[in-house]
């Protein structure tokens, strides 16, 4: 996997232009700034980003998305989505990222609504879920291998964390699998949506 990656990189350093990647740069590190701002500094602090089932504040629709619960969950989102940049990075447009995780967000936030059985919610991962799985399956033939292996964790990720959830965890809090499952349907649904209207084309 990091000679894949390294193989990676080198093909962007050398046929991917600077002026090119920078939109998404820019909202790669919009993310990141929201990351710390949702940061877990303290456990008040926490409380006031993660949507909470009985009383959610208007604006934890979107941060809940960016909190994390400690800083073990922290730093496993933000070196994925750092992983996922480096992978997928420079096939995607700024427009078709954000409209991405847009999708994925409001998916989420309507299952969280009407669906969800836990007290709260806080993380990146159904995001993550979404985006590795959309940007998997739509540039599949020129990541083949990667995508193949990403595709694969996905699934076994979700089914094992579904069929054998674990409550004490390394993040001391327990997996919401229902809601990562939501954001990879999503980004299932997205590729389906794009695919078909491609097809028209």
């Amino acid at each position: 996997m990091l000679l894949l990656l390294k193989k990676e990189w080198r093909q962007r350093k050398g046929n991917t232009s600077i002026s090119k990647l920078e939109p998404i740069h820019w909202f790669a590190v919009l993310y990141v700034v929201l990351f710390l701002v949702c940061a877990p500094w303290a456990a008040e602090w926490t409380q006031l980003w993660v949507w909470n089932n009985s009383q959610p504040y208007p604006w934890s629709v979107l941060s809940a998305h960016f909190a994390h619960w400690s800083w073990p969950h922290f730093w496993t989102n933000l070196c994925a989505f750092i992983t996922f940049l480096a992978i997928y990075g420079r096939y995607l447009s700024a427009r078709s990222f954000v409209t991405y995780c847009l999708a994925i967000i409001i998916s989420c936030d309507v299952y969280l609504h009407f669906a969800y059985e836990r007290a709260f919610y806080l993380g990146f991962s159904s995001i993550l879920y979404g985006l590795f799985s959309i940007a998997a399956l739509i540039h599949f033939k020129t990541t083949k291998v990667i995508s193949l292996a990403v595709i694969g964790f996905l699934i076994f990720k979700s089914l094992s964390q579904w069929l054998m959830p674990i409550d004490n965890n390394l993040y001391g809090i327990a997996v919401a699998s229902d809601v990562h499952i939501v954001g990879m349907l999503t980004g299932v649904g997205l590729f389906i949506v794009i695919t078909v209207k491609q097809a028209r084309i």
